[in-house]
C-alpha cells in the first residue's frame, strides 16, 4: 500500500514515516510475552478493541477456552469468562510497577452479572489496577454498511491511581454521553467505593426462596399448543383433569397461550388405560434413555414427571420472566395461581405477598437488577442467585410496609382494566404503558424509596445503586 501510494503521489519514499516505523508484530496476543514486542518500560498507553467471543461460544477444548485457562489458573468458574478477559489479565502483568494507562473497549458482559468476581477479583486483588475512566454500556456504531447491533463499555486502567476520574453516563444506549467527575470507579462502572457481588445459593434477607420454573425435558411432548390440546381432548374429554396451562417468558409477557400434561398424582392404571398418556410417557421416556446427559438419563425412571418439579401445592406464586427486553422500564411481574404451571423460562417466588410483589417491582429493585444481572445483547438476563438473592431488602416501619401493600394493589388493579385486550408486552413498552399505570408505579416507587431512606427528588439510580451496595455488604459481613 505503501508502494502504491508513493507512485500515485509521486514523492520520495522518505516522505512517509511509514518505513521507520513499521513497528507491527503479528502473533497470539494472548501467548506473546508483550515485553518481548514492547518493554513496559518504553510504552506509555495500550489502547484496542480485543476480540470478543462469548464464553458460551467458545467450546470446551477449544484453543480459545485452553488460551483463557492457561492465562487464569484453576480460578473458580474459569470456564465463564469471556475470551477478551485475556487482555485485561495480559495488560495487568505487563502494566506491574509502571506509570502505563490502558484503555480497552469490550463488551458490557465482563462488567455485569457472575463474570465480574471472576474477572475483577484477580485484576483488583492479585494485579491491584485501578479504574480511572470508563463509559457505562452503549451501542457500538461503524461506518460499514452492514450496522452491528453490539453494546460495548470503554475501561480505561492503570496501576496508578488518578487523582481526577472521568465518568461517562448514558441516558440510553444511543445517546450522547454525559461527563462525570467522581472518587471512585468500581467493577459495575458505578461511582462508589464498594466490593464485588458474588452469587449466593440463598438470599441474603428473610424473604420467600425464588425457584426455577419447572423444567420438562420431555422432547417437546408434554408441552403442547392449543390445537394439539382440543385434539387430545375430542379423543379424550377425560384427559381434561390432566391439562394444565403452562406459562413461561413469552406466555406471561406477549399473551401465547400453550398447555402441558401434568402428570403428578397419576397412577400407573391412569396411564395404561389412556392410548394418549401412554405414548406420551414411553416417548418421554426414550428421549431420555437417549439422551447424552447422564443427569437426563435418570429421568428416565419417573417418565411421567417433569424432570425438575418446583410447582407449589395448593399456594399462588410470583412469577418473574428470565429474560426481559432492556428498553422496559420495569421487567413485568404477575401473581399466578396453583394451577397454571411454571416453565424454566421464569423464576417463581411461592407464598410471596403484596409487600413482595411491591418491592420486586419498584424502581429501586429495577436498578440493581439493572447491574448485577447477566444479558443476552442488551437485555436483562434475571438470575435468582445475582439479582434475588443478593438483594438488600429495606427495613421498614408498619406504616411504610402497609403502604408499600397498598401501592403494589393499586398496580394489579390498574393492570386488571386493561387485561381482556392488551398484553404485558403493550402495558410495559415505554411507548404505548398507559399513563394511569405508570402513574401506579410511580407511587409504588415512591413508597418502596421511603423505606430505604431515599431523597425522591435528590437520589438518582447510580446514588441508589451504591447505598445498596454498601447496604448489601453490611448485611453479609454482619
Amino acid at each position: 500500500m505503501m508502494q502504491e501510494t508513493l507512485a500515485i503521489a509521486k514523492i520520495k519514499s522518505d516522505f512517509l514515516p511509514l518505513k521507520s516505523y513499521a513497528n507491527i508484530v503479528e502473533g497470539n496476543a494472548l501467548t506473546l510475552n508483550w515485553c518481548n514486542v514492547l518493554s513496559n518500560s518504553s510504552c506509555s498507553f495500550i489502547m484496542g478493541n480485543p476480540p470478543f467471543v462469548g464464553a458460551r461460544m467458545m467450546k470446551q477444548g477449544s484453543r480459545q477456552k485452553k488460551e483463557i485457562e492457561n492465562l487464569f489458573g484453576k480460578i473458580k468458574d474459569v470456564q465463564d469468562l469471556d475470551y477478551v478477559t485475556g487482555w485485561y489479565k495480559k495488560a495487568a502483568q505487563y502494566i506491574q510497577n509502571t506509570p502505563i494507562r490502558v484503555g480497552f473497549v469490550s463488551t458490557n458482559s465482563i462488567c455485569q452479572g457472575a463474570q465480574v468476581p471472576i474477572l475483577w477479583n484477580v485484576l483488583l486483588n492479585d494485579f491491584d489496577i485501578k479504574i480511572n475512566f470508563a463509559h457505562q454500556t452503549f451501542q457500538w456504531d461503524s461506518e460499514s454498511n452492514l450496522k452491528a447491533h453490539v453494546y460495548v463499555i470503554i475501561v480505561g486502567f492503570a496501576a496508578e491511581i488518578q487523582k481526577i476520574k472521568k465518568l461517562y453516563t448514558y441516558k440510553s444506549i444511543k445517546s450522547k454521553p454525559e461527563k462525570r467527575i467522581v472518587e471512585f470507579i468500581n467493577p459495575y462502572l458505578l461511582p462508589a467505593d464498594t466490593g464485588i457481588i458474588s452469587a449466593k445459593k440463598d438470599a441474603i434477607c428473610n424473604v420467600p426462596k425464588m425457584n426455577f420454573g419447572n423444567q420438562p425435558r420431555d422432547g417437546g411432548h408434554f408441552v403442547i399448543k392449543e390445537n394439539e390440546r382440543k385434539e387430545i381432548l375430542s379423543k379424550e374429554p377425560e384427559l381434561e383433569k390432566w391439562l394444565r396451562p403452562y406459562i413461561g417468558a413469552d406466555e406471561f409477557i406477549k399473551g401465547k397461550q400453550r398447555w402441558c400434561l401434568w402428570l403428578k398424582g397419576t397412577s400407573p392404571s391412569d396411564i395404561s388405560q389412556s392410548r394418549i398418556l401412554y405414548q406420551k410417557v414411553a416417548a418421554v421416556k426414550e428421549f431420555r434413555l437417549n439422551s447424552s446427559a447422564k443427569t437426563t438419563n435418570g429421568y428416565a425412571k419417573v417418565p411421567h414427571l417433569f424432570a425438575q418439579i418446583t410447582q407449589p401445592d395448593n399456594a399462588n406464586y410470583l412469577i418473574i420472566p428470565r429474560t426481559s427486553s432492556e428498553r422496559r422500564r420495569y421487567i413485568p411481574i404477575g401473581f399466578m395461581d396453583a394451577d397454571t404451571i411454571s416453565s424454566d423460562a421464569v423464576q417463581i417466588v411461592p407464598n410471596a405477598t403484596l409487600y413482595h410483589f411491591g418491592i420486586l417491582t419498584s424502581n429501586v429493585h429495577m436498578a440493581w437488577m439493572r447491574v448485577v444481572c447477566g444479558r443476552l445483547k442488551g437485555d436483562y438476563r434475571y438470575a435468582k442467585e445475582l439479582v434475588y438473592n443478593t438483594f438488600p431488602w429495606p427495613s421498614p416501619t408498619e406504616e411504610q410496609y402497609h403502604k408499600i401493600e397498598d401501592t403494589a394493589k393499586n398496580i394489579l388493579e390498574v393492570r386488571k382494566k386493561y387485561s381482556n385486550d392488551t398484553t404485558m408486552a403493550v402495558l410495559y413498552d415505554p411507548i404505548t404503558m398507559p399513563a394511569d399505570l405508570e402513574k401506579a408505579h410511580r407511587k409504588n416507587d415512591i413508597a418502596v424509596m421511603n423505606a430505604y431512606g431515599f431523597k425522591i427528588n435528590e437520589t438518582s439510580e447510580m446514588d441508589c445503586i451504591a447505598s445498596l451496595m454498601k447496604l448489601y455488604h453490611k448485611i453479609v459481613n454482619e
